[in-house]
C-alpha cells in the first residue's frame, strides 16, 4: 500500500493518452456550449466542414451531453455497445460518471473507492468523471468526504490508484474558499504524512487557491 511506501465542455474523460489529449483539445476548440450543437454532432445532424468526428471526439461529445444530462445510460450503452472495446468501456464508464446529478456523483464516488474488478484505467475513467462536471451544487457534498477518506485511500490503495483517486475524485468545482481551508487544516495535521501524498494534497489545494484568486478578482471588477 502507499502508506507503507467552468468551461462549456467538462474535463474530459476521454484524455488518458497522448492521441486522446490532442483529440481532447480539438474538441474543446471545436465543440460549441449550445446542448442543440453538441447533439447535432453526435447524432450527424449538423455537420462542420472538416471536422472530423472520430471515436475519441464522440466520446468527448458524449460526456458534454451526459454532464447536462442529454443522454442517459441507456444512450451511452448503446453507443458502446456499436463499438465494444476495452477503451470504449473505460470511456463509458466516465460518461456515466460525468452525469450532471447527484446519484450519478455518488455512484462514481463509490465505484472508484470500493469496486476492486475495476482496472487501473476503468478507475481512472470513473474517477475523472466524478470531477468533471462543472455543477459546484454536485460537488459541495463532497468537499469535507474528500479530506475524511484521503488517508484511507493511500494506506489501502497502490501509489498509482491512490494518485488517481486522490486527483479525480478532488471536487474541483466546490467552493474554492471551503477546499482551500479543508486542505491547509488537513496539511497542518498530517506534518508527518508521506511527502508523496502531501505533494498531491497540496496540488489540489494550490489550485484552488488560483480559482479563488480568480474569483475574488472578477467579483472586485
Amino acid at each position: 500500500s502507499c502508506g507503507s511506501s467552468s468551461s462549456p465542455l467538462p474535463a474530459d474523460p476521454t484524455s488518458s493518452s497522448s492521441s486522446s489529449r490532442r483529440t481532447s483539445a480539438t474538441a474543446r476548440r471545436a465543440t460549441p456550449s449550445s446542448p442543440s450543437t453538441r447533439r447535432g454532432l453526435f447524432d450527424g445532424s449538423l455537420i462542420v466542414a472538416g471536422l472530423e468526428i472520430d471515436n475519441n471526439f464522440t466520446w468527448t461529445i458524449i460526456n458534454a451531453l451526459s454532464s447536462v444530462k442529454l443522454i442517459d445510460q441507456a444512450g451511452i450503452d448503446a453507443q458502446l455497445a456499436k463499438r465494444d472495446t476495452t477503451e470504449n468501456r473505460e470511456f463509458a464508464l466516465g460518461a456515466h460518471a460525468v452525469r450532471g446529478d447527484a446519484a450519478a456523483k455518488e455512484w462514481a464516488w463509490n465505484e472508484a473507492l470500493n469496486n476492486a474488478d475495476l482496472t487501473n484505467m476503468q478507475l481512472e475513467a470513473v474517477a475523472r468523471g466524478f470531477g468533471a462536471t462543472p455543477r459546484p451544487d454536485l460537488a459541495e457534498p463532497y468537499a469535507a468526504k474528500y479530506y475524511d477518506v484521503v488517508d484511507w485511500v493511500w494506506k489501502n490503495k497502490s501509489f498509482h490508484m491512490a494518485e488517481a483517486l486522490l486527483e479525480g475524485l478532488y471536487p474541483y468545482y466546490a467552493d474554492p474558499a471551503t477546499l482551500v481551508e479543508l486542505g491547509h487544516r488537513w496539511l497542518a495535521d498530517h506534518e508527518d504524512a508521506d511527502n508523496a501524498l502531501k505533494r498531491i494534497v497540496r496540488g489540489n489545494v494550490e489550485s484552488s487557491q488560483r480559482t479563488l484568486k480568480v474569483r475574488d478578482f472578477n467579483a472586485a471588477l
